[in-house]
């Protein structure tokens, strides 16, 4: 059994949260965590799970195994190095960090911190990028000129994706890069 913890309660959380309480017999959701208190606290309720109050308190907590970060782009670094040092294992929802520095930092803590990391990128799995990816590598669309994707969320997005200091923007929010660092 991996005891987790989710970082981030809001609308992500709260998925990553459901689907783990319901569908991963391994995997134990035993607490959450949000900068906005009343938050947690209701989803805490909500689940059954602990409302930890600081990140530190999650890190010092011998119980966690891992965590799951679904906080805003702009704290991925922070929060996944700090857990890192703390040898919990921690998977990130994309994207991974503002800059290509703040990605290579937290390769240098993970290569030192020997817990494993992995980034969600749900379309990995999507049957149909999947399809258009294997068309697309054998050629059967000849020359590539432009690509159109149109997916949409819940709702607009939230305040601080509009700001490109703290998201990249949205176009960074919502595709990934293959970047091998």
């Amino acid at each position: 059994m991996v005891n987790l913890c989710v970082i981030g309660a809001g609308r992500v959380g709260k998925h990553h949260t459901s689907v783990i309480t319901r569908r991963i017999p391994k995997g134990r959701v035993v607490g959450i965590y949000d900068k906005d208190q009343e938050l947690t606290r209701e989803v805490a309720s909500e689940f059954g799970i602990r409302a930890y109050s600081s990140i530190e308190e999650i890190g010092e907590d011998p119980t966690v195994d891992a965590v799951i970060i679904t906080t805003p782009t702009f704290t991925h670094h922070s929060i996944a190095t700090y857990f890192m040092s703390k040898k919990k294992h921690v998977f990130c929802e994309k994207p991974l960090a503002i800059t290509l520095e703040e990605a290579y930092d937290m390769k240098r803590v993970l290569e030192n911190s020997g817990v494993k990391f992995q980034i969600g990128f749900m379309r990995r799995f999507d049957s149909g990028f999947r399809e258009a990816k294997e068309i697309i590598e054998n050629g059967l669309l000849g020359d590539i000129m432009s690509i159109r994707s149109i997916t949409r969320g819940p709702g607009l997005p939230p305040e601080w994706a509009w700001d490109v200091e703290k998201s990249n923007g949205f176009l960074a929010e919502v595709n990934s890069m293959i970047l091998t660092v």
